[in-house]
């Protein structure tokens, strides 16, 4: 819950820009800048995923803070340092999927 709320709703929501510019730039037939726009995403994705991985990695001291169990805490750390690679990942792969549906493929 705490990845979901604090990194892919961050993700899916600047990904979801790609639905409207890119319809627009394919419906003018600017097949460049379609391409332009998913370069874009990718760039601004990468640039925003970076503090949010340093926020997800430290997830152990916020949850200790917030009064969470220990062990609970310790063990959603472990998972979320494996989660980290694997959340960049699916907004590349959003990212994608949304330039290549708003294309009509």
């Amino acid at each position: 819950m705490f990845v979901n709320i604090l990194c892919l709703s961050v993700i899916y929501g600047l990904n979801a820009t790609l639905n409207t510019l890119v319809s627009q730039s394919k419906g003018l037939g600017d097949y460049r800048m379609c391409g332009v726009f998913h370069n874009r995403s990718r760039i601004v994705m990468t640039l925003i995923y970076i503090p949010l991985s340093v926020i997800l990695s430290q997830t152990e001291a916020f949850f200790d803070l917030v009064g969470f169990d220990p062990a609970a805490a310790q063990n959603s750390q472990v998972y979320i340092n494996y989660l980290i690679p694997g959340l960049y990942l699916a907004g590349l792969v959003d990212s994608n999927r949304r330039l290549l549906n708003s294309m009509g493929y």
